[in-house]
């Protein structure tokens, strides 16, 4: 008895559906938004207060990883918006070979945002509860506000790497299929 294979014909890239071109879009303008979000409010974390009688100011300047975070983040909404760029130059051909860049700007965006994340939120745990073994005292109950800051830039950042962790499941999807089709091709 013979076996019938059902083959799907590979011969031309499937554009995507109406419905799918704009949830990646409205994903890839949302991840956009959220890491830009996460860089301005770190840049305007800062505070003053007396203590022990001297004037203290905490800015996010002072701490590397939450430069780092800026600077990543900075560059990571950077790359997404080339990425967008890309994906509505390739919404509009039939054939694009562009889907390995807009995968590849993808994966530097969640790769930058995951790290500065974990930079970012290190040294926010060590200024919200100190470390004892070290002598490292806490500093959020004497700069309350320049904490909330923080921490709201590290909720957005932590958006926009969900948001770029989906995205670079998405346009992995379409980079092989369009790599696919184009190695079938004479």
């Amino acid at each position: 008895m013979a076996s019938f294979e059902m083959k799907p014909e590979l011969d031309q890239y499937e554009k995507p559906s109406k419905k799918a071109i704009i949830c990646q879009s409205v994903l890839r303008v949302a991840g956009i938004f959220a890491s830009l979000i996460a860089t301005v409010l770190m840049i305007k974390s800062k505070e003053k207060t007396i203590y022990l009688g001297f004037n203290i100011d905490a800015k996010f300047s002072y701490s590397p990883p939450f430069v780092y975070f800026v600077y990543a983040n900075a560059t990571a909404c950077f790359l997404s918006f080339l990425a967008l760029a890309n994906f509505s130059y390739c919404v509009r051909l039939a054939n694009c070979k562009r889907h390995f860049l807009i995968f590849f700007g993808d994966l530097v965006a969640l790769v930058l945002s995951a790290s500065s994340l974990g930079a970012g939120t290190a040294i926010g745990l060590l200024g919200k509860y100190g470390n004892t073994h070290t002598g490292w005292l806490e500093i959020c109950d004497k700069f309350s506000h320049f904490c909330d800051e923080v921490q709201h830039s590290l909720a957005a950042g932590y958006l926009a790497a969900i948001l770029f962790f989906i995205l670079t499941l998405w346009s992995s999807g379409n980079s092989k299929k369009a790599a696919t089709v184009s190695s079938q091709q004479p």
